[in-house]
């Protein structure tokens, strides 16, 4: 049996007095708000062309005396920025919003500094030649500067992490923006404070100087030096920022056309040589469908093609490589079948690329059902990278019955069908002769190396179609008027060159 028990009169007289301050700090705040209630409709914007009396309006306010008129109009401004996904940037420009926005952030009051560097640092991103002149003339580019190389504290790291992100913005745009870094030597005096952002726990300021750096090396503001010192404070920051922008500065400067092969091995190596490299690597590898694994894997085909010494090191990142696979976007996908297939070339890799395939039980049904996928590039990449594997390995019985098991000759022949492939001479022979050899293995006629094509260009000059039709009326005739129509249609193609 339960008792029912009494109000408490002074726990509801404190309930009564919450809700009724409550309701008058809500209807306070509805009074001196000059926001809406909910997001900016962008489309009401446009449609009633309201965008230019919006900025007017918002530039009439900031130039306020009333320190609250101004706040609120910063509060509104950085809402409508952020919702209009910037598209009224040249407005603000044109109505010279840009330099009021910086007197603003010369002022004392910390909240109106915080929303003026927020606000600069988003228009910052524009790629309106119109909005970057503004940032120059205003003096908003030297005032992130100046906020950079100032000394680092924790109670003003949100200016910090805007000035970031203001600075690389503008200095994606090159130009005068380059030219003041590299001239006043910039990177030397905001690289001071690494070691405090680094510390910093929260993530956000470490990824944004992060950001910095890695548009400072996009556009080559980086001597050697300050590559490398550049390289160790974003290796340093694994744990705390974005992946995306580290794997984006190694990916930079290892594909970098205006960088002599000679400096990038030196760099790479260098890289290399530290035990954090490889960490993220494999934290980016490690994860399914993670659109940054791209830019990495760039930078280990540069690696290996640039500086095999590293391979020792790339090896025990390959089982990351292949157990993603299946999990890979597109794009990705085929850079990794790339790798792959440089990997698998690579003496001191082999071994391991092909331990990892036998070993992923699902693998090479994989990469046979991709021959078949709607996206051409997809299915030539996962053709050619079989078809490395097929070169490489032919040795090895496993490999090849396991493929074979799989149905490999079908996804060879469902890619050969298709039209893009016979426009590409290269791809098309050593795929040709990929179907040569498995037809050996089927009709268990040793290989003979005169039938090894090296180059596979010697494919039809050394009579490779005859010996593949041949093979076929013994393993897969029904195929044979295929190879036929592609012996004939090929022979066209070179006589028209000719």
């Amino acid at each position: 049996m339960s008792y029912r028990i009494p109000d408490n009169p002074i726990k509801k007289a404190e309930a009564c007095h919450s809700t009724l301050r409550q309701k008058n700090r809500n209807d306070l705040m509805k009074k001196r708000r000059i926001i809406p209630d909910g997001p900016f409709d962008r489309a009401q914007i446009d449609s009633s062309n309201n965008q230019s009396h919006f900025v007017l309006d918002v530039k009439f306010k900031l130039e306020s005396r009333c320190t609250d008129v101004v706040t609120q109009a910063l509060i509104a401004l950085k809402q409508f920025v952020r919702q209009t996904d910037g598209y009224c940037f040249e407005e603000l420009a044109k109505n010279k919003v840009v330099p009021i926005l910086v007197n603003i952030v010369s002022c004392d009051n910390v909240i109106q500094l915080s929303l003026s560097l927020t606000i600069l640092a988003q228009i910052a991103s524009s790629s309106s030649q119109v909005v970057m002149d503004e940032i120059w003339e205003s003096g908003a580019f030297e005032l992130f500067v100046n906020i950079l190389e100032s000394t680092f504290s924790i109670s003003k790291s949100n200016l910090f992490q805007a000035a970031a992100i203001g600075f690389g913005n503008s200095v994606l745009s090159g130009g005068k923006f380059l030219d003041f870094v590299v001239r006043n030597n910039v990177f030397k005096m905001f690289s001071i404070n690494f070691v405090k952002v680094v510390e910093c726990m929260d993530q956000s300021v470490p990824e944004a100087f992060v950001f910095a750096v890695s548009r400072m090396a996009t556009n080559n503001g980086l001597r050697q030096d300050e590559f490398e010192c550049a390289i160790h404070f974003v290796l340093s920051c694994r744990n705390l920022t974005n992946f995306e922008d580290v794997i984006f500065l190694l990916n930079y400067f290892s594909s970098d056309s205006s960088l002599d092969e000679s400096v990038k091995a030196i760099a790479i190596k260098y890289i290399w040589g530290f035990e954090e490299t490889a960490s993220v690597c494999r934290n980016v590898l490690g994860k399914n469908f993670c659109s940054c694994q791209s830019n990495e894997i760039n930078f280990l085909i540069q690696s290996i093609r640039l500086s095999p010494d590293v391979s020792p090191q790339i090896e025990g990142l390959i089982k990351f490589v292949v157990n993603t696979l299946g999990t890979s976007q597109s794009d990705v996908f085929e850079s990794k079948c790339i790798l792959l297939s440089c990997l698998s070339e690579n003496p001191m890799t082999s071994g391991e690329v092909l331990k990892c395939i036998m070993k992923q039980n699902e693998c090479c049904s994989f990469l046979i059902k991709k021959m078949k996928d709607e996206n051409f590039e997809t299915a030539k990449s996962a053709g050619l990278f079989v078809s490395k594997c097929v070169s490489v390995y032919f040795e090895n019985q496993q490999i090849i019955v396991r493929f074979e098991e799989n149905g490999v000759v079908d996804g060879i022949v469902s890619l050969l069908q298709r039209s893009g492939l016979r426009n590409d001479y290269t791809s098309l022979t050593f795929i040709l002769t990929t179907l040569f050899t498995l037809f050996f293995y089927q009709s268990n006629v040793s290989i003979s190396e005169e039938y090894l094509f090296e180059p596979i260009n010697q494919f039809e000059e050394l009579g490779g179609y005859q010996i593949l039709q041949e093979l076929s009326t013994i393993t897969n005739p029904q195929i044979k008027e295929l190879i036929n129509s592609l012996g004939m249609s090929l022979s066209k193609q070179n006589n028209d060159d000719l």
